[in-house]
């Protein structure tokens, strides 16, 4: 299959994540932005994009893909003489027949679409795509502000064009675009005016025309302390370990979600308000609002780690996972180009930091050099779960 989809494409694919299309679009902009280019970055929002995939189109796309013309016959197939109805209690509609869309909730329904779409990447060459299934991000990167706006002018009516040709539709009030940097900038694509705006939310993750992660720790903070209401009300029917449960799922997931590719690149006050309102709800979960516990006893009741070690092992988990599992994207190939093997240590390999302005810290390679370091044993030779389960029962 990896040879039908797109190397842009981290969606429904197996080794591939939200977090390696963030790590993906950040090390993209960085390697623009040590070259002295000005950068931009635009997302395409996609209505109702499984439900408008045509089956005609998709086999034109397979044929030229060589697909054989067996498997092209059963998939044509598959797609068609689909019917559906609506029922609501006893009231049922008339079958009404189903003439375009991938099925899904199927195995082959994301395959089909990530096939359908592998056309985009040289679509928009010679900027960047990175995709997750419907959602894409386009990175551009020019000598000045004014070929940059030409450019993206250009690159997104090509986009927008293309969509349309395959029967998709943007919404364009949707569409977002970020200027790395202090300036803003209008853009104009047919009838529409698209404006920068100073963040743009990438998978969840939000992130600032600076680099500077103030709008996604913001925005965490208040959606962590949202659910202190709820954790006022549930902690009288639970214990300790369903009170732990329970945090771990709303909380620490949301913490955690994504954090290699912005934890490591906090400022001090940024990284203490996350831990801020982290303590502020196992206070809660434990009742000790006259702060009699510390921070590690919180921590030791409630059988949880601390959040740097939260972020340290997820990010390790995701070095490692990149460096063993990951297809050869540019994130895969920043990391290998900087490491070496040292010979008093053959079953490691060592990174290598030479960046010197701060927009160079922010890419993968560099946690690498400051996360390895701390893996004080032999990982060359691991597998993932023997990895994770050394990770789990050491402490650093």
């Amino acid at each position: 299959m990896d040879g039908l989809v797109s190397v842009s494409q981290h969606g429904f694919r197996k080794n591939h994540s939200t977090d390696t299309a963030i790590c993906e679009l950040i090390s993209t902009v960085v390697t623009s932005l040590e070259s002295k280019n000005v950068v931009g970055i635009y997302s395409a929002d996609l209505t109702a994009a499984f439900d408008l995939l045509r089956k005609e189109i998709l086999v034109e796309t397979l044929i030229k893909r060589e697909v054989p013309g067996y498997l092209i016959k059963i998939i044509h197939n598959y797609l068609s003489g689909r019917t559906g109805y609506v029922q609501i209690e006893e009231s049922r509609s008339c079958d009404r027949d189903i003439l375009t869309g991938c099925v899904q909730g199927s195995i082959l329904g994301p395959v089909l679409f990530n096939i359908y779409m592998s056309e985009l990447e040289d679509v928009v060459a010679p900027c960047k795509l990175i995709s997750y299934a419907d959602d894409s991000y386009i990175v551009i990167e020019a000598e000045n502000k004014e070929i940059l706006k030409n450019l993206t002018t250009l690159t997104m009516t090509r986009h927008f064009e293309w969509l349309r040709s395959k029967g998709m539709l943007c919404n364009m009030s949707k569409t977002k675009l970020l200027i790395i940097g202090s300036e803003n900038m209008t853009v104009r694509v047919g009838n529409d005016m698209i404006e920068s705006k100073p963040s743009m939310k990438v998978l969840g993750v939000h992130l600032d025309n600076n680099l500077r992660w103030d709008c996604h720790v913001e925005k965490l903070v208040t959606k962590c302390r949202s659910f202190t209401f709820t954790l006022r009300y549930i902690r009288r029917y639970l214990n300790n370990e369903e009170m732990s449960r329970v945090i771990k799922a709303h909380i620490i997931s949301r913490i955690a979600y994504a954090s290699p590719s912005w934890s490591n690149f906090l400022r001090y006050n940024l990284k203490n308000k996350i831990k801020s309102v982290f303590f502020h709800i196992l206070r809660v979960a434990q009742r000790d609002f006259n702060f009699v516990l510390n921070r590690a006893s919180l921590l030791s009741r409630m059988n949880m780690e601390s959040i740097e070690t939260i972020f340290f092992k997820r990010t390790s988990v995701f070095i490692f996972n990149t460096i063993f599992h990951m297809a050869p994207t540019s994130t895969f190939l920043r990391l290998i180009s900087k490491s070496y093997q040292n010979e008093r240590m053959p079953n490691r390999l060592v990174f290598f930091d030479t960046s010197s302005a701060r927009v160079s810290k922010i890419c993968i390679s560099n946690v690498a050099h400051t996360i390895v370091a701390r893996w004080n044993f032999d990982w060359l030779n691991k597998t993932p779960s023997s990895f994770k389960m050394i990770l789990k029962e050491s402490t650093f």
